[in-house]
């Protein structure tokens, strides 16, 4: 508005982008939502979590672990993915490991 390049185009334009990230962020959390959900019933989160669990590494070898896989997958995928997809599915095992405030329980 300022320099005086502020007009009806311009602001259609503005909008579209908009909807157009928009509709990608919520195609992305449906998307990540429905393949958590059948992954879950298909028992891949036990899958996951008995593969980690029987790591040879004790608590801070599976954390470790889990930080590589994400950073690895950070490669190929945004943070968006990766916390809905790989969330979900790392949680049970984390609260399993029995790590609290950064010391072993």
């Amino acid at each position: 508005m300022v320099n005086g390049q502020f007009n009806f185009k311009v602001l259609m334009e503005v909008v579209h982008q908009t909807f157009s990230i928009t509709a990608y962020i919520v195609a992305i959390v449906i998307g990540a939502t429905c393949f958590a959900l059948v992954l879950r019933e298909l028992g891949g989160d036990a899958l996951v979590e008995e593969t980690l669990t029987s790591l040879p590494f004790g608590p801070y070898g599976i954390v470790a672990s889990i930080l590589g896989i994400v950073f690895f997958l950070g490669f190929f995928l945004d943070w968006i993915e990766i916390t809905l997809i790989i969330l979900p599915l790392l949680a049970s095992v984390i609260s399993h490991l029995k790590i609290k405030y950064g010391c072993i329980v």
